[in-house]
């Protein structure tokens, strides 16, 4: 599986997760195991959010889905490697939030963005 369907198959799933649509656990066993980890951190975060919805579910997956592993570039074909590092370096920063709440976390995010705002 190439590194871009690897890509869109995550961004979709954590998509469909943060909808409020994911409420039934998936069987993460079924994909492939650069995967397996996302899925299974989506499964413990709609266990704990469960209950919830609207803000409330928003909030509650913000504050308990903990940004996946890192991925392993040295399995990535040459094209994609770059993607590769992009991702983990983009990783590293947004686990620097992990746990932070409120205040705390919406400054934590702003200190750690991927894409600094551009200086005029």
């Amino acid at each position: 599986m190439s590194m871009r369907h690897i890509l869109i198959t995550t961004f979709a799933a954590v998509m469909f997760a943060i909808s409020g649509l994911a409420m039934a656990q998936v069987d993460c066993s079924k994909l492939v195991d650069d995967l397996q980890g996302r899925c299974e951190e989506i499964n413990r975060m709609n266990k704990i959010c469960a209950n919830t919805s609207g803000d409330a579910r928003k909030a509650c997956e913000r504050e308990n889905y903990h940004v996946p592993i890192k991925e392993d570039c040295s399995k990535v074909p040459a094209a994609a490697k770059s993607m590769c590092e992009a991702h983990n370096r983009a990783a590293e920063k947004a686990e620097r939030c992990n746990g932070k709440k409120g205040a705390e976390f919406e400054a934590c995010r702003r200190e750690n963005a991927t894409n600094q705002p551009l200086r005029r």
